[in-house]
């Protein structure tokens, strides 16, 4: 099992005694952090020798060890009680903090702000849709922004990388930069 909000101070040993009674433990994983003092991460890995031991430590999430109501869940479940879907590499590898506007790159020169308008309203209310544009032609730069109306929406379109395609290309979507979402 996956147990989280722990006190920073717990040890291997207050765990083992928290899950004695749940089963056989066979290996506790409690990664350390930096620092002079060596405390635990805030998180841990209880591993059982016994399926049936897991449900019985799972009963026990939010009881408390060391004075902190503990998560615990399957390790090997990464589904959010908020039901966000968990991070994907695209939105982990993000430069700038979340924010309702997404920046997209390597558009089309023929791109248009209907085409990107359809393409993204899947995931939420677009307040408008901009493209980086040439004065002489008018045409699409390669870049352009979504402001969507809420962050969540901004969030759920990045999560979604397989509606990234525009034609045969991959556009590169990103949270723009707080410069870009203030225009």
């Amino acid at each position: 099992v996956w147990v989280g909000n722990l006190a920073f101070a717990t040890s291997k040993e207050g765990l083992q005694r928290y899950f004695e009674d749940c089963g056989e433990i066979t290996r506790i994983k409690c990664p350390k952090g930096e620092g002079r003092q060596k405390q635990n991460k805030g998180f841990a890995y209880v591993m059982f020798k016994e399926e049936a031991s897991i449900e019985k430590a799972i009963a026990k999430s939010e009881q408390k060890l060391d004075g902190r109501p503990l998560l615990i869940k399957n390790a090997k479940n990464f589904e959010r009680k908020d039901g966000i879907q968990p991070p994907t590499k695209e939105s982990i590898k993000q430069k700038n903090p979340p924010c309702p506007t997404l920046f997209l790159g390597n558009l089309g020169f023929d791109c248009t702000k209907e085409a990107i308008q359809e393409l993204f309203a899947w995931a939420g209310d677009i307040r408008q849709v901009r493209l980086g544009t040439f004065q002489d032609s008018g045409k699409c730069k390669g870049f352009g922004y979504v402001d969507y109306v809420t962050v969540e929406s901004a969030t759920k379109a990045i999560r979604a990388p397989d509606k990234h395609m525009m034609g045969t290309r991959k556009i590169r979507v990103e949270f723009a930069s707080e410069e870009a979402h203030r225009r």
